[in-house]
């Protein structure tokens, strides 16, 4: 598929892109967050972008970001768990960027992940 949302982790503009791949189903799918406050999402089959976030519900989000430990988080390996999916968490927040990788779901949650992911999906929620 050719489209910089998915050949590019972090797509100009993003400040956090979520990329879950289930390998033995051969499914995907994208969640990436732009300072603008677009969110697209790709469903395994489309892109569509539902809603727009706030200027502070993106603070709000990259605040909660931070509070609940992405910068310092330690990837989860996926290492003796059979059938997992791998979920990766590209982001980008002032000057640092980085990756967070759960290789082991759904056997094992991402505390970091589910913390902040919690947020996000009620965000969403209130977007326009």
């Amino acid at each position: 598929m050719d489209d910089s949302r998915i050949n590019n982790p972090l797509p100009t503009g993003a400040f956090l892109s979520i990329h879950y791949q289930d390998r033995p189903r051969d499914f995907h799918t994208w969640r990436v967050y732009y300072e603008d406050g677009r969110v697209d999402i790709f469903d395994g089959k489309a892109w569509w972008q539902p809603r727009r976030l706030t200027a502070d519900q993106v603070a709000q989000v990259k605040q909660a970001l931070g509070d609940c430990g992405l910068l310092t988080a330690s990837d989860l390996s996926g290492e003796g768990i059979h059938d997992a999916a791998t979920i990766t968490w590209h982001w980008r927040l002032e000057d640092r960027r980085g990756k967070l990788v759960n290789a082991a779901y759904p056997a094992k949650t991402h505390p970091v992940m589910e913390c902040a992911m919690e947020l996000l999906l009620n965000l969403e929620d209130q977007a326009e």
